[in-house]
């Protein structure tokens, strides 16, 4: 059973919890989602189990339907002192300082209810143990997944409105740092006039992007689009020739993987764990934090080779399809499952 607090319509780990039931299914688990709520249903043929707080996470069900507990938030580990099943902990990083507090106090105590921890870059890892310690128990690095047969490098381009067409997907945060991005617009259409940028997400920064494009006088040029579903998102990214991110943090981007399933090469911000990405990939390039580096000669470095980097890219998102990522998480849980065994 994955579980998490609240099972949300959008958000990283959400999808990863998705991606990753649906995998084990067609592998032959039994799966199921467990959340205190539910802003949507899990997909056909995911179990909902809706938990209650301050109860164990297999109160009110069959207890012998459930033999793993895969958690994907630090706050549901505490949970592992009120279940005797092996508990897998999947660290997608701590975003804020409420987080990170939360992770360096309650790690030390959780340790011994934890049999395995799965993060999802090495970058992730080296943050964790920065936050928590070492973790003293078995690690595994197990990249976000895609799914390769949904988002292709053949999809339509219906939404094609500029050359090049630029691209971010995000929730809208302050560090996700959008605004950057939307400032390099105007030396981006000196060089290439025709340049257009579509940005979808929805969150706090919204209005104050919205207010700068206007400012900027970009409306014709910068379309500000909000929350989309997955089914419209995909054509966005079939439809753009660069996929952009200026974040000052993540650990795994999940909209960039996408994109490089769609085979579009990617121009990211230099932090780690975008780094770790191109090293892995060789699908893209950085660029510094720095924001009196602009953003145009590298729009047209990518663009230039954008037909290597597309292959690079499709490459690399077929090593990171779910089928295959489920593989690796199925034999963690069957390790998992011996161990518990035996002891």
């Amino acid at each position: 059973m994955m579980v998490a607090h609240k099972y949300r319509i959008s958000g990283g780990w959400e999808r990863v919890m998705t991606g990753l039931c649906d995998g084990l299914y067609k592998l032959g688990h039994n799966v199921a989602i467990g959340a205190f709520s539910f802003e949507r249903d899990p997909p056909a043929n995911i179990r909902k189990v809706n938990l209650k707080k301050f109860r164990s996470l297999t109160y009110g069900i069959e207890r012998k339907s459930i033999d793993l507990i895969h958690s994907h938030q630090p706050r549901m580990n505490y949970y592992s002192f009120l279940t005797p099943k092996p508990f897998v902990f999947h660290y997608h990083g701590a975003s804020n300082r409420v987080q990170r507090i939360n992770l360096r106090l309650s790690f030390p105590f959780l340790r011994t209810k934890i049999s395995r921890i799965i993060t999802i870059s090495n970058y992730a890892l080296d943050e964790f143990t920065n936050i928590a310690g070492p973790a003293k128990i078995p690690v595994d690095i197990i990249y976000n997944g895609v799914d390769t047969s949904l988002l292709h490098n053949s999809l339509p381009r219906p939404y094609t409105k500029g050359d090049p067409q630029l691209l971010f997907v995000g929730i809208l945060y302050p560090h996700k740092n959008v605004i950057r991005i939307i400032n390099n617009m105007q030396n981006i259409l000196k060089m290439y006039p025709n340049a257009h940028l579509q940005i979808i997400g929805d969150g706090e920064d919204f209005q104050r992007l919205k207010h700068e494009i206007k400012q900027q006088g970009l409306e014709k040029r910068v379309e500000l689009l909000g929350a989309m579903r997955y089914e419209d998102t995909k054509l966005r990214y079939s439809s753009c020739d660069i996929y952009v991110s200026a974040s000052k943090w993540d650990n795994f981007g999940i909209p960039v993987l996408e994109a490089m399933a769609c085979g579009k090469p990617v121009l990211l911000s230099d932090i780690p764990a975008h780094r770790e990405l191109l090293d892995a990939s060789n699908a893209g390039k950085l660029f510094p934090l720095d924001e009196k580096y602009d953003l145009s000669e590298a729009v047209m470095e990518i663009y230039n080779n954008r037909k290597f980097l597309s292959s690079a890219a499709r490459e690399f998102a077929l090593k990171c399809d779910w089928s295959e990522l489920c593989k690796k998480v199925s034999r963690i849980y069957d390790q998992v499952m011996e161990r518990n065994l035996d002891t």
